[in-house]
Formats: structure tokens, sequence, C-alpha cells
């Protein structure tokens, strides 16, 4: 118990260590200051530069997603990054379906530690967005730039005037900018605030004269209370690869990844417990892959911390980083294969089954399938429908998020196949322990008619009985009899052989021909294709001739039709 314990602690300790702290997403890096250049225009679209400055502090920093602003168009080819070693390079600028676009470095750059500044130039119609309207004779400016997910050091807003206004001319909104430290020089208005909060929308509300701008008129008053013009997305700093943004997401729509892993562990835990309810009834013990001296409670708290661990890492910003722990909670509960019940045992003897020995033997073989039977096994027709609803069900939920939330659609996605599938492909029916009685008695159970009408093509007259090996510990093997088919064969016998391939468990048909001894028939079948085993019985009364597939596939009774077909045409 204790050497196992330290080897789980050490385990995890390990993979936490791996881990980057900050960020879990494999890169750490922060926005710590942002500087945006309103340029207004008389006329058209004016300018705007937003120089937002990252520090690296590990990982492989490519970019971060920038959201859509109200009227403005980015001018990619005037978009630069600059590092504090002097290096620039050009910034590619994707767009997405949905309302961010990615901002990275040109050439597959990445920085590992350091700084970045990085200046993003807009071309943004402040009149058609309603950020510059008239307002009581005099022109207003109300603006909202980016809103930035993360708390910043500094956020200073330039304000650049078409000309040089008279003293006076230039006042702000009081209650709006209380907070802001306010410097006006010339025709340029500084608006600073020191450490922002995350998520905090830095407003500009100023009224200049509106002789300055020739393209407004009294027709652009802006009616009813006074509000911010435009209404801007946040963005997110961008992880090794890629980010999830929770921000200003539905609850219902945000809680999909956590709703399908706990789902996935649901199912893992499920499945385990029905491995080991069949292990039990077999009287045998249910043993895990992965540290199997671990108790169940133990066990249960690994599979919570990790499942916390990965649901962490992907609402932080990455789902490639919360792979490991969810893949190692799914391994946590994939069981040992054990096939076999007990082992062969030989000797025993022989007697034939009556009425009442077939309808206990069925109930019990139904009784028996219904034990083995779950609808988490992919083997089984049941089991593969639930899978395949599974995989929809999944495509639902990528199929609806995808296009405004896709981040949240692949956290979501790979959480349900890395929990879900090892539900369904681990431990399937042939896998599970069995009973070599009633399997045989289930795989012959549909051969005494095509044995009645082989023995008959033959015109022999044949009864078809089922016949059972017991000792003193209980029945062993079953098989299909046919007394005397013919006067030179004594008796053919129908058994079902067990394999074991890797960890699964397979079954093959062989047939038994009990002959005269000394007989042109015996020598006959002994050189069929299909001849595995020819020898006496211990009281030298009979000949006996075993025919199986030599391949090992389950053809029935392809051998036994074989030999009877070639005694046929001997005669």
């Amino acid at each position: 118990m204790f050497r196992s314990f330290a080897l789980v602690t050490g385990v995890v300790a390990v993979f936490l260590l791996v881990l980057p702290h900050p960020a879990v997403a494999w890169t750490s890096a922060r926005p710590t200051r942002v500087d945006v250049t309103v340029m207004l225009a008389p006329k058209g679209p004016s300018r705007m530069i937003t120089q937002v400055r990252y520090d690296v502090a590990g990982g492989r920093f490519h970019g971060f997603y920038l959201a859509h602003l109200k009227g403005a168009d980015i001018l990619a080819d005037e978009c630069r990054a600059a590092l504090d070693d002097g290096r620039i390079y050009p910034l590619k600028i994707r767009k997405r379906k949905n309302v961010l676009s990615r901002v990275i470095l040109g050439g597959d750059a990445e920085v590992e530690r350091g700084g970045v500044n990085f200046a993003l130039v807009h071309s943004i119609d402040l009149f058609e967005s309603g950020a510059l309207t008239w307002h009581e004779g005099r022109a207003r400016l109300d603006f909202t730039p980016f809103v930035w997910k993360e708390g910043l050091d500094l956020m200073k807003i330039e304000v650049v005037l078409p000309k040089r206004p008279q003293e006076g001319e230039i006042s702000l909104d009081k209650p709006t900018c209380k907070d802001y430290e306010v410097n006006i020089q010339g025709n340029t208005i500084d608006i600073t605030k020191f450490r922002p909060v995350p998520r905090y929308a830095m407003r500009v509300v100023l009224d200049v004269d509106a002789a300055a701008f020739p393209g407004l008129s009294p027709q652009d008053t802006l009616s009813g209370e006074t509000k911010p013009a435009l209404a801007a997305a946040s963005t997110l700093p961008a992880s090794a690869s890629k980010g999830l943004f929770w921000h200003d997401t539905p609850l219902h729509v945000a809680g999909l990844p956590a709703f399908a892993a706990l789902l996935g562990l649901v199912c893992l835990l499920l499945k385990a417990a029905f491995v080991r309810r069949v292990h039990r009834q077999a009287g045998l013990y249910a043993g895990f892959r992965i540290l199997d001296a671990t108790p169940i409670s133990l066990r249960c708290l690994l599979s919570a911390g990790g499942l916390a661990l990965g649901l962490y890492a992907q609402y932080a910003g990455s789902v490639t980083a919360s792979v490991p722990p969810l893949a190692a909670i799914a391994a946590l509960w994939i069981s040992r294969p054990n096939g076999q019940v007990c082992a062969w045992r030989p000797g025993g003897s022989w007697r034939e089954m009556s009425l009442q020995d077939l309808s206990r033997y069925q109930t019990l073989a139904r009784h028996y399938r219904r034990s083995l039977r779950s609808v988490m096994d992919i083997t089984s027709p049941v089991g593969c429908l639930s899978y395949t609803l599974v995989l929809a069900g999944l495509g639902c939920i990528a199929a609806l998020t995808h296009k405004t939330w896709p981040h949240i659609s692949w956290a979501a996605v790979i959480n349900g196949l890395i929990l879900m599938t090892p539900a369904w492909f681990a431990n399937v029916r042939a896998e599970l322990p069995f009973d070599s009685t009633l399997e045989s008695f289930n795989t012959l159970r549909k051969w005494p008619r095509a044995l009645c009408r082989l023995i008959g093509a033959t015109k022999s007259e044949g009864a078809v009985s089922f016949w059972v090996r017991e000792d003193a510990q209980g029945p062993i093997e079953t098989r299909l009899r046919v007394n005397a088919p013919s006067k030179d064969i004594n008796g053919i016998e129908v058994a079902v052989e067990f394999l074991r391939s890797a960890s699964i468990t397979r079954t093959r048909i062989a047939a038994v021909f009990r002959i005269a001894p000394g007989t042109d028939v015996a020598r006959k079948l002994a050189h069929c294709p299909h001849a595995v085993a020819h020898h006496l019985t211990p009281d030298l009364a009979e000949e006996v001739v075993v025919l199986r597939n030599r391949r090992g596939r389950k053809l029935g009774l392809m051998p036994v039709r074989a030999a009877l077909v070639m005694l046929r045409t001997a005669s």
C-alpha cells in the first residue's frame, strides 16, 4: 500500500513539474501596456494605431487573438512586431469565422523569453460607427477601444484632432473621465489609466468645436442617453497554438467541456463496475492494468485531481495541455482482461442430457448471456449503436458551437473522445471471463438441425443429442453427438475448442469420428486433409480421428461435410 501510494505521488509530482505553472498552456505571456492613438479625420475614415506590449516569461509565444471592432478595418500590410533585441517581423492576420482574428508573427517566428511590441493599424470610420456625433452644437467623441481580458499595467489613449483648438474648446465628460489622468497639448489629448483591471472598458467622452469636422451635421445627433458608441469584444493572449475564450460565453456553452469530461468519467466508472461484477460472479479478481494495488478510493481521488487539472488547463487556454491528464484518467480505469474462468479439467464421465437438463441449461445460458451484456461494448450491436449515438452527440455539439466558440467545441469533443472511447473498446465481450460449459452449449445449439441434414444426405439414421462431461466439481464440457450414423462409423461428436489469441478467447469447431479399429474407413479418415489427430481409445475398442480446420478459422461443419463426401466418393 505504501509503495503504491509513493509511486502515485511521484508520478503526479513529476507530471506537475513538467507543466508550466503560470498558465498550464505551455506558454506564459501577458500584455502589460496598451497605447491607442486615434488620429481624427475631418471626413471619412480615421486612422487608429494600437501598440501592445507582451512580456513573455516562457514557452513559445506566437501571437494573440484580437476581437473585431465595429467600423474598423485592419491594415495588415502596415502592422509590425518589434522584439527587444531589435528584430522586426511583419504580422499575419488570420480571420476566423467568429468575431476573432489571430495576430501571429510572420515567418513562423516564436518568442521564448523577452518583450514583443505589436503595432496594429486600423482604418475606422467614426462617423458611420456612431462614435463621432453632433451634441449640443459641438462634436462629441464617445469612443471605447479594445477591451482586454487581462489586467494591464497601463493603458493610454491619445486623441489627435484635425486642427489645433482654441483655449477652452476641449471639454471632457467628468463622470466618465474622473479616474483618468488627462494631459492636453495643442491638438493632442492624452488620457491615461494606470493598472486597469481585467475586462476594463476604457471610455473616452470629449467635446470639441464642430467646425473641425465638416462632414458632421445636426442630423447626426445621438438621441437618448449617451452610451459607448463601440461595443468592442475582448481579446485574449494566445498560447503556444490555440486558446480558449470563456468571456461573454453563456454558462451552458462554457460548461460543455466540463459536462463532457464528467460524463466520460461516469462511463469509465460504470464500465469498471460492470467488469468487476462479471469477474466476481465467476469467482475471480478484476485487476487493473495500471497501479493494480491502488485502492478504489485513491483511484477516484487521482481521477478527480486529473480531471480538475485537465479542465483547468482548458479554461486557462490550452486544449493540448489537457490531453495528458485526461488520458491518464482513462488509463487508470482499464481493467486487465481475464478470459478463462477455470483451467480445463481432465477426466469425468459422459452422460446424455435429458429434456430437464436442456431446459435448465437453456435458462442458465440465457441468464449467462444477460450478465455479460453491456451497452458499452463495441462488439455488440447495441454497444455499437450506443457509441454511434455518443459520436453523433459530440458531432452535434461541435456543429452548434464551432462557428462561434471553436475552442469550446474542440475541448468538449476531445474530452468525450478521450474518456468515453475506452469504456466501449476496453474489456469487450471476448475479453471477459466465460463459462466453458455454457459457451460450448450456446455454440452447439445452432448445429443440431444442420448436422441432421448432413447425416441424412448420407442416408444415415442417427439421433442427434447433447452430452455433458462431469466430475465431482461440476460440468466440464458439452458436445453434440450422433450415435452410429453408418455401419462403418460408430459415432460423430461435434466439440467446441477455446483458443487464446492475445487477450481474446476464440472458439473453434472440431469433429471427433469414432470408428471400429482396423477398418478402411479409419485409414481413409486419417488421410483426410482436415485430420489433426488419430489414436486408439484406452480400451482399444475404437479408433478416434479428430478433424479440424488447419487454419484455425471457425467454419462450422465444413470438415465433417468434407470427410463424409470423401467417404461416399470412395465407396
